[in-house]
């Protein structure tokens, strides 16, 4: 999509001189819903923290190949810490799905990783109900491993040895 301003860089960088500036700018920007009455409506967008905020990505953004979500928009959700559910093993799931890349930066700083929370509340964003099916399935795969594993911490004892032990009091030292 081409760009519908242009602007020189030295007059966007006189408005916006630094990163700090670009998230200030996006978080707290003011839109007037009235000249006459001067009524103003916040519209804020959700970023990706600084250490993701790239200005590769800004300039993606600025130019439209990138979105940004309104904050009342965005579905938040606090995922588990299941190794089954790591940005690193979902992240290239999703790499082919246009609406939820559009959300996320092409390149990342060196030795970075996308967020985890940013990630999980876009994709919970954009695939709702494959994030539900998602935990639901490893909570799943967890619970029923745990009661697999309750049967065999179980001993089995025969009923003569039962009444053996318990014939005679014995309390242990420990």
């Amino acid at each position: 999509m081409e760009p519908k301003n242009s602007f020189k860089s030295q007059e966007l960088q006189h408005r916006l001189s630094s990163k700090h500036d670009f998230i200030r700018y996006f978080e707290e920007i003011r839109k007037y819903l009235s000249n006459s009455l001067k009524f103003y409506c916040s519209v804020q967008y959700y970023l990706p923290p600084s250490s993701m905020l790239t200005k590769d990505f800004l300039r993606q953004v600025l130019t439209e190949e990138k979105r940004l979500l309104k904050v009342g928009c965005v579905r938040r959700v606090n995922m588990p810490r299941y190794d089954e559910l790591s940005v690193k093993n979902l992240f290239p799931k999703f790499a082919n799905d246009p609406e939820f890349m559009s959300l996320m930066p092409d390149r990342l700083p060196k030795g970075k990783t996308v967020d985890r929370e940013y990630f999980f509340n876009c994709l919970n964003t954009v695939r709702p109900d494959y994030v539900k099916d998602m935990v639901d399935h490893a909570n799943n795969l967890r619970f029923k491993a745990g009661q697999k594993n309750n049967e065999m911490d179980e001993i089995k004892v025969s009923d003569h040895w039962w009444d053996e032990l318990n014939s005679m009091p014995f309390i242990s030292r420990k």
